[in-house]
């Protein structure tokens, strides 16, 4: 059953937890912030992870289904007349909808650890941190006292970094093999044959499997204007009860937050945890200009919190 159909999915262990996770071959996660928000992770522990409706991609989600929606038309009428057409068809009108009426919630961050782009855009100059972080880590939501202990559905990604995908897609350039819309698209149309063909046992559980797939791809992908981000985000479905968001006020009005904590012990079980683990800080870099003392305050607020291996850096961007 889909968990924003029936929230009592959010409470019951899932048949087949995410087996895909964080790959320790990827490129480490630089997040960009200001000082106000470096003392609030380092002090605290946690990520926070904001609603895509307080981003300045004013096309959040709605860009990711619709290039799917756009590559399926496109590739629909090429198929053979034995291929699944219909079924296919239906479950993406299902789970567009759905998919677009979540509300999904990322932490950003970028594969470059010194991006002017970044140092103008989403921290300061003058004023500004990246914390590069360890991709091999999976995050969960953090449940304070008296919050109840979630599992994560079957339909729901798993927290780990994620690289965006950008721009549409034309099949008639050709496909990447990489390319996660064609794994998508074909993973669909086998998964709806196998069905008609009565090999699926439980099409329950094969849909649910599908959904998770889909949200994963659609809500870390985005519109190529923004391609030299380079960005990794961390996605969370907010779940359909209430404690687990905080508001806050974004450039683009009232919004919402959720805090993120590290686990270091693996339990793909669980969307929530309840005690919050060191964070995979492995180092971090001052942006242009900030102040010269400021790297000894930095030092001084990173060792009291326990971080007293991590390095520090200062931007080589010759900006003035």
């Amino acid at each position: 059953m889909p968990s924003d159909i029936d929230p009592t999915v959010w409470l019951t262990a899932p048949l087949a937890p995410e087996a895909i996770g964080p790959s320790k071959h990827d490129p480490s996660a630089w997040h960009y912030t200001n000082a106000v928000g470096i003392n609030g992770i380092v002090s605290t522990g946690l990520l926070w992870a904001c609603s895509t409706d307080g981003l300045n991609d004013s096309q959040e989600v709605q860009f990711g289904i619709g290039a799917f929606r756009r590559l399926w038309e496109l590739v629909k009428p090429a198929l053979i007349d034995e291929a699944p057409v219909a079924a296919v068809e239906e479950w993406l009108a299902d789970i567009e909808r759905r998919a677009a009426a979540r509300e999904v919630l990322v932490v950003c961050a970028s594969e470059n650890g010194d991006s002017l782009l970044h140092w103008q855009t989403y921290a300061r100059i003058n004023d500004g941190y990246a914390i590069e972080l360890s991709p091999t880590v999976e995050y969960k939501v953090f449940a304070s006292e008296g919050q109840p202990a979630l599992f994560q559905p079957d339909d729901v990604p798993a927290i780990f970094w994620r690289s965006v995908t950008y721009g549409d897609k034309d099949p008639e350039w050709g496909w990447e093999q990489w390319d996660p819309t064609r794994r998508m698209l074909e993973g669909a149309l086998d998964a709806f044959g196998s069905l008609e063909r009565g090999q699926i046992a439980n099409e329950g559980f094969m849909r649910d499997l599908l959904d998770r797939q889909y949200v994963a791809l659609v809500y870390a992908y985005k519109h190529e204007g923004f391609a030299d981000e380079r960005e990794k985000r961390l996605i969370v479905v907010r779940p359909p009860i209430d404690g687990f968001t905080a508001d806050r006020d974004s450039h683009y009005g009232p919004s919402h937050k959720v805090f993120l904590a590290a686990v270091d012990e693996p339990d793909p079980e669980r969307y929530t945890v309840d005690r919050i683990a060191r964070l995979p800080i492995l180092s971090v870099q001052l942006a242009p200009r900030n102040p010269e003392g400021d790297e000894e305050r930095l030092r001084d607020l990173l060792d009291a919190a326990g971080y007293s291996g991590v390095p520090i850096t200062r931007s080589r961007t010759p900006i003035r």
